[in-house]
């Protein structure tokens, strides 16, 4: 026989749940700090390592026999250590005109840690390459567009019996018929 006119006693019931939700809560920040924490590390690795490909592809461009084209290694290694902390670094010339530089890391995760997780790997790598002169990445090309003043009044050749071989040519971006 049941009593109706006496519920079950449930009194406390609300603080189990809430400190169950508040374990799941924190247990889920600390988580989501360790993973923050991991990306923000791979993303300061690739901006050191693209710093640093471009730099070197630029010096080597301007001075293929310069100090930071024979001691390579050691260059990457002090321009990647100005924005990025421990870690190795490789730095490889795979032809005259490329530069390729690359980092690893293993960024520890303490609170990863507690379901066996204490460290996560950080990898970035960077390939720059230089033209004539001039380090590329990605369109060869950079659209650009210069006034004829703004030209004129910082071209060595403006105003001169030279001037029309070099003078920009206007041009569009479909195609010139």
């Amino acid at each position: 026989m049941t009593r109706l006119n006496h519920p079950r006693d449930e009194r406390g019931l609300a603080a189990v749940f809430f400190g169950l939700s508040i374990t799941v809560l924190v247990a889920g920040l600390g988580l989501s700090i360790d993973i923050g924490n991991v990306a923000y590390q791979r993303n300061k690795a690739q901006q050191a390592v693209d710093n640093a490909a471009r730099q070197l592809a630029k010096d080597c461009a301007q001075s293929p026999t310069g100090t930071e084209c024979t001691a390579l290694q050691s260059a990457a290694t002090s321009i990647v250590s100005l924005s990025f902390d421990g870690g190795s670094v490789a730095a490889s010339r795979p032809t005259t005109s490329k530069v390729t530089v690359s980092v690893q890391k293993n960024v520890s995760t303490p609170l990863l840690g507690a379901i066996g997780i204490s460290s996560r790997p950080v990898a970035a790598s960077a390939t720059a390459s230089s033209l004539g002169g001039y380090p590329t990445q990605g369109f060869p090309v950079l659209p650009l567009g210069v006034g004829y003043c703004t030209w004129k009044n910082n071209s060595g050749f403006a105003g001169t019996a030279t001037e029309a071989p070099h003078k920009p040519s206007p041009r569009t971006a479909t195609s010139q018929s």
